[in-house]
Parts: C-alpha cells; structure tokens; sequence
C-alpha cells in the first residue's frame, strides 16, 4: 500500500471490541501471542527465541504491537515494525486467538494497525502472505486496500502438523 488514501474504511464497529496499541513493551505477553494466534499456521521463525530475544525486539523503537480485546479478553494482535532504510513499515503479524476467528474481529484489528501504521507517515505499508495463512487472509489485505506486488511459490513440508496453541484448544481454520 503506498497511500494512506488506498486504505479502506474502517468496518462498523463490533459490540465490546477494543482495539489499542500496548504501549508497555511485554516480552512475554508477545510471545504467547506469537505461539497462540501461529501455532495453528505453521508460524516457527521466533519459536527458538528467548525471553532476551523478545525482550531485544520490542526495545529496538522499531516494533508496535496492536491489541483487540472482545469484552476484555484478549482476541488477536497486529504487530507493525518500521524498517528505517526504506521509510517503510511491514505488518509483520496480524491474527487471532483460534477461539475468535469468524466473528469479523480480524479486518477491523487490520484496519486499526495499518491507520496507525500511516500516522507514522511511511512511503509504504506493506505485508507478506502465504498459503500456510488462514483462508480469509489474502482477501481481507485485498479488501482492505492492500494490492499484490510479487507472488512466489515454495515447497511445504507437511511432515511438520500445525502447533495445536493450548491442549484440547480449537484449530484455526
């Protein structure tokens, strides 16, 4: 996206949705974020990182990490990063809690973050996606105002079953 102008309206708001940036940097709240809302999705890149590693990318000034609540529970998570070089900022996660996929929580957390994102007046938001994502993924970034600049294809290696987030917890999907 290289226009805030490119950004679709904010869809109507959902009763006792919450959406705020978490202003107070918590390592561990991101990492059970990461592990919950990817395990589902074959999310592994920050899965070997510890509680320094974590602690070290939120205190780089770079990240932000966007919060939905429904009624107060945590339902899903954006987290934007700024990449100084380009004057850019990439939506490097954005999903929810197994347990609050469908009820139209993820497009208006989307909507959220990359306004935000915006105000930070970047040349560019941009994301990437792949087919391990939830089937809505692609469709929502597009809705949202989002325009495909590059698509690849790699190999999956299905020996490797989706991390189920909690035992006996729902699958995304």
């Amino acid at each position: 996206m290289t226009s805030p102008d490119r950004l679709a309206p904010a869809p109507p708001a959902a009763p006792g949705l919450r959406l705020a940036e978490a202003r107070v940097p918590s390592p561990e709240l991101s990492r059970f974020l990461y592990t919950t809302v990817g395990g589902p999705w074959r999310w592994t890149d920050r899965l070997p990182w510890d509680l320094d590693d974590w602690r070290a990318h939120l205190a780089s000034g770079r990240v932000r990490t966007h919060l939905a609540c429904l009624d107060g529970t945590p339902a899903g998570y954006a987290e934007l990063e700024r990449d100084a070089r380009e004057n850019a900022i990439e939506l490097n996660h954005l999903g929810l809690l197994p347990g609050f996929l469908g009820r139209g929580i993820g497009p208006r957390l989307l909507q959220h973050a990359i306004a935000a994102a915006w105000r930070e007046r970047p040349e560019r938001v941009h994301l990437t996606t792949c087919s391990l994502d939830g089937p809505a993924a692609l469709s929502t970034y597009l809705r949202a105002g989002f325009e495909i600049y590059d698509e690849r294809e790699y190999p999956v290696d299905d020996a490797d079953p989706p991390r189920e987030p909690q035992p006996g917890a729902p699958r995304g999907g």
